[in-house]
């Protein structure tokens, strides 16, 4: 007889919240990988779903993007669209005390005081301004092709555009997410090949996220979506020694 596991206690209101950020939509794996290895000792055990649990049951603020407080719109990146979102919202809605859930993607609270006032804005501004490049991914520099992971496809594609393009001085807005600017000093070039080679090979844990250990289905976001997938491994699979890639 298989052995199922026995969760810990999830709170209803973790699984609310969870719900409605994550668990409407079917959890999926981003190309196809899921990062079962929580707490990234080489084995996927319900050490790994308990950690799980207990972070999801540590998050305070619903309205506020765990992964990314200056991405608001939910989409892995903090661009002037999250500046357009959360100024359309205040313009449309007003500063307001938050409470509850949000519905949807509607992380408006980038201070996570459970308000949406000015003071939100004004510290996406500061945020956006403060980056360096626009041809750099502010999230992980390493991640060059905008799917939240630094893999063998970014080197692929960093590959590509130099041999296309060769080396040169960007400037403006890049067209969609080519974010090649590895080093983020305005220029593209074999230097951040180089760096990009390095970061990767540094990588010892590949059933890890290496951008949020708790987001195992890898779609950028810690969700009940997360703690089913895990689990379902756990029940189908069972505790394991993890070994290659997943």
């Amino acid at each position: 007889m298989t052995n199922r596991v026995v969760p810990a206690t999830i709170s209803t209101a973790v699984i609310f919240l969870c719900t409605l950020l994550g668990g409407v939509q079917k959890a999926h794996a981003v190309g196809g990988q899921t990062f079962l290895d929580v707490n990234g000792d080489g084995f996927v055990a319900p050490s790994d779903l308990n950690s799980l649990i207990t972070h999801l049951n540590s998050l305070t603020a619903p309205w506020q993007n765990p992964v990314n407080q200056f991405d608001v719109d939910g989409d892995g990146f903090a661009t002037q669209a999250d500046f357009d979102a959360l100024l359309n919202d205040l313009n449309t809605n007003g500063s307001r005390q938050v409470s509850g859930f949000p519905n949807g993607l509607e992380l408006y609270d980038v201070n996570g005081d459970g308000f949406i006032v000015p003071s939100d804005l004004n510290s996406l501004i500061t945020h956006l301004n403060s980056l360096p490049t626009p041809w750099q991914n502010s999230v992980n520099q390493f991640d060059v092709n905008g799917d939240r992971f630094a893999t063998s496809a970014d080197f692929n594609a960093l590959l590509n555009d130099l041999n296309t393009n060769g080396s040169r001085q960007v400037s403006g807005f890049p067209n969609g997410l080519e974010l090649y600017d590895v080093n983020g000093d305005g220029f593209i070039v074999p230097s951040d090949l180089n760096s990009l080679i390095t970061h990767l090979n540094s990588l010892t844990l590949p059933w890890q996220n290496p951008v949020n250990q708790f987001d195992v289905d890898g779609d950028g976001f810690v969700t009940f979506a997360d703690y089913n997938v895990l689990l379902n491994d756990l029940n189908t699979n069972g505790s394991r020694q993890l070994t290659g890639f997943p």
